[in-house]
């Protein structure tokens, strides 16, 4: 094969990647394209989603095993394994793209339940696998 022909080939396969990018600048979703609000953003290795949702669509998606999956959890980005979910049909009025929140501690997300209903999501329910579970 020639040189021309194998640097060819391998620009289509890096077509793609910059597909991606293209479709996710910064302050955009990975997956929809959607934009990021801090208050609620996922990041799996350097990749940025709006949400719990939308990073689990793309892990499904992608086959990725991540390296790392953080959360925004009660204002600051904390690993997932630390992370409490609270899933619930009230959106809380605040602006999020899905109905499920991470809490950095575990009264939080009860106080959160107390006040507008939900679950604490646990073992295989939880987002990102048990991997990602809180000790």
């Amino acid at each position: 094969m020639r040189p021309r022909t194998r640097i060819a080939l391998a620009l289509l396969g890096l077509l793609p990647l910059a597909a991606d990018r293209l479709r996710s600048p910064e302050g955009r979703c990975s997956y929809d394209g959607a934009r990021t609000s801090p208050a609620f953003r996922v990041r799996i290795d350097d990749r940025r989603f709006c949400g719990v949702r939308c990073a689990q669509a793309w892990l499904r998606a992608s086959g990725v095993t991540p390296r790392s999956v953080r959360v925004i959890a009660d204002g600051r980005e904390i690993d997932a394994r630390a992370a409490h979910f609270v899933h619930t049909f009230s959106t809380w009025g605040d602006g999020s793209p899905d109905e499920i929140r991470a809490f950095a501690t575990l009264e939080e997300a009860q106080r959160r339940v107390q006040a507008y209903g939900g679950t604490i999501l646990t073992g295989a329910e939880r987002p990102f696998g048990e991997e990602h579970a809180a000790d």
